[in-house]
């Protein structure tokens, strides 16, 4: 009965100095220790639930984002179109001049092919040929014609670099293979060459310049 009376006046002083009542008229030091202990113990909780909830949002915008870089399309799912010089220079002022060196000049030829993706132009490709002075060289050109890049030509960053052009020259079965790729305006340019000499290349880079 004693020890009932002592846990209802610990109680009620408790419940008044709470809420301003009165000052305890007992020790309560006890008291307010483990209060703020639970308090400590309930915002190390609170901060805990919040770094988890941080960590699982992190976690599922991470997995959602794309990479980091260009959007990627592949040109093998294109749909392909051939077209004329004098339609595409229409479609693409900006690379009029350039490609006028390729279909206007005696000693140049090429076919075009325009790349399209849900109604969006993406790519051209043109098969060229060049023949000069001793000099034959044939091969493909493709030209970037948005900012983003088709998967099949990825490697081409691998190239050793000067300047703005990537670019290797290997000799295979009499013939100078060359791989480039090069910013040319507003576009990115692919190339893939075989020439009679180390440096025909050079000539249809020209063109592009």
């Amino acid at each position: 009965m004693a020890e009932d009376m002592k846990d209802e006046k610990i109680q009620n002083s408790v419940e008044n100095y709470l809420d301003g009542v009165e000052a305890p008229a007992l020790d309560l030091s006890a008291a307010k220790a483990e209060m703020r202990r639970r308090r400590r113990r309930g915002r190390i909780g609170i901060a805990a639930a919040a770094a988890a909830c941080f960590l699982l949002v992190f976690s599922v915008v991470w997995r959602i984002l794309p990479a980091a870089g260009p959007a990627k399309y592949s040109a093998e799912h294109t749909e392909r179109t051939a077209i004329g010089y004098t339609e595409l220079t229409e479609k693409l002022p900006a690379l009029r001049a350039r490609l006028a060196r390729l279909s206007l000049s005696r000693n140049a030829s090429a076919n075009y092919t325009l790349c399209s993706e849900e109604g969006e132009d993406v790519l051209l490709l043109a098969e060229v040929g060049y023949s000069a002075d001793g000099e034959v060289l044939r091969g493909q050109i493709a030209i970037e014609l948005t900012a983003r890049r088709a998967e099949e030509y990825g490697a081409y960053a691998d190239l050793p670099k000067r300047g703005d052009v990537y670019r290797k020259t290997t000799y295979e079965g009499g013939e100078y293979l060359t791989q480039a790729m090069f910013p040319c305006g507003e576009y990115l340019v692919y190339c893939d060459l075989m020439a009679s000499s180390a440096y025909g290349c050079e000539r249809i880079f020209a063109m592009f310049s």
